[in-house]
């Protein structure tokens, strides 16, 4: 059985942070994220540089089950990745 994985975003929104969606593929989260939200200036930080945020960067740049994307000095956008499985197929 191929696990599933779906996404979760949470945006900061300077003293909010609010739920931005859940989504079950990885180029439509980030279509999404580039329509909806202002991501000039915005990057992942990689190990040495600063990343673009592209649908490759943000699959090789996870740590763990999560990922966030840095805007100015602090945290603007937060993906947790969920894995779909045998045990818990449906939530």
């Amino acid at each position: 059985m191929v696990e599933a994985r779906i996404y979760s975003v949470i945006v900061n929104n300077g003293n909010q942070h609010k739920f931005y969606g859940t989504f079950s593929n990885r180029k439509n989260m980030l279509d999404s994220i580039v329509k909806n939200l202002d991501i000039t200036d915005a990057y992942i930080q990689g190990s040495h540089k600063k990343l673009k945020i592209t649908p490759v960067n943000i699959s090789n740049n996870f740590d763990g089950n999560g990922l966030t994307i840095v805007k100015g000095n602090t945290w603007y956008i937060k993906i947790l990745m969920h894995n779909m499985n045998i045990i818990n197929p449906y939530f």
